[in-house]
């Protein structure tokens, strides 16, 4: 919305400062209005001896009723569990899901939170950006994770884009999810066995039953990248290993398009044993269109280095993506992991946070 009114300031000075006048009037209106009514439970999951200092410090300055708040810490190394159990121990009727290295907006929640009012709606949730301070490689892959050539389907949760609108739930991301409690216990919650990509399996069972998901381009976190080459390779190669364990509940035309990336592995392992020249023409088309997104990203970034550092993460990603596919598509279902301990500790924002280190 913000970058609309910047459009229009060139255009008409007047007529956006009309308007951002109109929308913050609206938004203390909404404030008023609305917020009050609703307790909110923050579920953040941590790795044992973490504390999401920076995450809490970013709750403490959010346009909305610290009162109405609660911030529930779990401390585990098993998130999908983690969330249940914080979800389960919750005393608020909304559950917003957070990462520990995730920074809210600070009207992140009175613009999501009016969608939960509509008809069948179980979930409204928006993009996690880079963050304002990324060093050149966490720019470089937030670029690359925001463009159409580099996730597809998943793009719209990297960055703003487009309008509010329903949507399947591939735009959604965990790190940045308000969900209604009752729907989420009905549907037992996460698969404990699942992670990562837990969330896109949760959303195709309530999809499934009947409920509707609402992505907000306006609801913003701010959230680190990965800080160097193998992290992000590791990243992408969980993704797609848990995106593979779960690509056939809920089947749709739609997720062909996952498959594209172990396609591509398996296409790059077989131009070692056959590789005419014929045969290399998809490679070309790949590289050629990878140059093509790099250059998009350069007029976007205003930067060669980033375009530069963009062309070679595209493969990066890919492959790993791909690998991680393959892996989890053709991984039998693992027996039930032995669950251990969970500590879940209470946060109250109006009070100072434990002096703990941030993991």
């Amino acid at each position: 919305m913000w970058r609309v009114c910047s459009r229009k300031l060139e255009s008409s000075h007047h007529n956006c400062l009309f308007l951002l006048i109109i929308l913050r009037i609206k938004g203390l209106m909404l404030t008023v209005l609305m917020l009050p009514t609703k307790n909110i439970s923050v579920v953040i999951p941590v790795r044992p001896g973490g504390f999401p200092t920076a995450a809490i410090d970013c709750l403490r300055r959010i346009n909305y009723p610290l009162e109405k708040l609660e911030v529930l810490v779990c401390e585990g190394t098993q998130p999908s569990r983690q969330r249940n159990a914080a979800v389960a121990q919750s005393s608020a009727d909304i559950i917003y899901f957070l990462d520990d290295d995730s920074f809210v907006s600070p009207e992140v929640l009175q613009t999501g939170l009016p969608y939960l009012d509509l008809p069948d709606v179980a979930a409204a949730g928006g993009p996690a950006v880079t963050h304002q301070g990324a060093t050149l490689l966490e720019a470089c892959a937030g670029e690359v994770i925001s463009s159409v050539f580099g996730t597809f389907l998943t793009r719209a949760r990297n960055i703003p884009l487009g309008e509010v609108r329903q949507v399947r739930g591939e735009e959604l991301i965990l790190c940045n999810l308000l969900m209604k409690k009752n729907v989420f216990l009905a549907e037992n919650g996460l698969n404990p066995e699942l992670y990562p990509n837990e969330e896109n399996e949760l959303l195709k069972r309530m999809r499934c039953n009947g409920h509707r998901f609402y992505y907000v381009p306006q609801m913003l976190v701010w959230r680190t990248r990965r800080k160097s080459l193998a992290a992000i390779s590791r990243q992408y190669f969980h993704y797609g290993f848990g995106r593979g364990r779960h690509i056939f509940s809920g089947f749709t035309f739609r997720d062909f398009a996952f498959f594209a990336p172990p396609l591509f592995v398996l296409y790059l392992i077989s131009l070692i044993f056959f590789h005419p020249l014929w045969y290399t023409t998809p490679l070309a088309l790949y590289l050629l269109t990878a140059c093509g997104s790099s250059v998009i990203i350069m007029r976007r970034s205003r930067s060669a280095i980033t375009a530069c550092c963009a062309l070679a993460l595209f493969p990066l990603v890919h492959a790993s993506y791909g690998a991680g596919f393959i892996f989890g598509i053709t991984s039998r279902i693992r027996q039930k992991q032995q669950e251990k301990p969970i500590r879940i500790i209470k946060v109250e924002l109006t009070e100072e946070a434990p002096a703990v280190a941030y993991a």
